[in-house]
């Protein structure tokens, strides 16, 4: 099955609904990672909740990123989704082998019991709005909720369920209620009894589809609903990097070549390793013609005027 979110606002409730399920990217950027099975719970929790926060984006290329820090072993994680369904991202800490053996993994545990979390909305070259949100314990769904109703002065409740093995991620999902402003305040309470008690997070373990619902807060429908779909993807090329070895100076260059090895550059957002030859780097060098060799010239010249200067 394909990751996906749903939303959609109950008619009769006045409480807008919407699920994701982030499964097949947890694992997949898990498995990049070479990540453990507890830093890939983390993630897996990281990616639900960005998922979540990119329900209201308004363009393909808005995007909307979390860099979360705390005091437990795996340090933190940043994930970032996109307008168009894009979902990447890591954990700081990959190995954790006193919890990695757990019969449970508890990713909890990982993310130990002071925190913060900053979130940020960008375009291209313009950050919309950021905010800094302070939870202890440092749960990523206590996270969205107080960042919903401090920032946007929306109540929200918000539960993440993810499972995982020895093996790796089973599934990642999560569901957030929000009160829109004619919401009865009886309805919504009725909502929050849902998440507090439990009944949310063991629906929340069977589906994350939205009509799968309707019967845990009592409604007859929660539709009409709309689906995005969702998927592991970087932004990450080849010529991207390519274009920095371009902009290097030509001594740079020199000093790659002569160790007479490829390169290899590793993007940290999607584990990715890409290997530049040493054909590849002399290539731009040659590319660089006479202003590199002018560097050269230059670096030489310096160097010759400081030992005059020195006698």
């Amino acid at each position: 099955m394909p990751d996906t979110l749903q939303t959609g606002l109950c008619a009769a409730m006045r409480v807008r609904f919407t699920t994701v399920d982030v499964t097949e990217s947890a694992r997949a950027l898990e498995l990049r990672h070479l990540a453990g099975p507890t830093a890939g719970a983390v993630l897996a929790e990281g990616l639900v909740a960005v998922a979540l926060l990119s329900t209201d984006a308004a363009h393909d290329d808005e995007a909307v990123y979390i860099r979360l820090k705390v005091s437990g072993p795996v340090q933190g994680l940043l994930v970032e989704a996109s307008g168009n369904g894009d979902l990447r991202g890591f954990p700081h800490m990959k190995a954790l082998n006193d919890l990695d053996g757990a019969e449970t993994i508890d990713p909890h545990t990982a993310l130990g019991e002071a925190g913060s979390a900053e979130i940020v909305r960008t375009v291209p070259g313009r950050i919309l709005n950021q905010s800094m949100i302070k939870v202890n314990p440092p749960r990523l769904d206590k996270v969205l909720a107080r960042f919903f109703y401090q920032s946007a002065q929306v109540p929200t409740a918000v539960a993440i369920v993810t499972r995982s093995d020895v093996a790796g991620v089973l599934y990642a999902r999560g569901i957030m209620a929000e009160r829109m402003p004619d919401t009865a305040s009886e309805t919504f309470v009725a909502v929050l009894e849902a998440f507090q008690d439990g009944r949310v997070a063991a629906r929340l373990a069977e589906t994350e589809r939205l009509a799968d619902f309707a019967d845990v807060f009592g409604s007859p429908a929660l539709g009409p609903s709309t689906t995005r779909e969702l998927r592991f993807r970087c932004r990450c090329t080849k010529e991207k990097i390519m274009s920095v070895l371009r902009a290097l100076p030509g001594t740079e260059l020199d000093e790659m070549i002569g160790e007479a090895r490829d390169l290899h550059a590793a993007c940290h957002m999607c584990g990715e390793d890409y290997v530049m030859t040493q054909e590849e780097l002399k290539a731009i060098r040659a590319a660089r013609g006479e202003e590199g060799k002018s560097e050269i010239r230059n670096s030489k010249s310096e160097g010759s005027t400081k030992s005059e200067n020195g006698k």
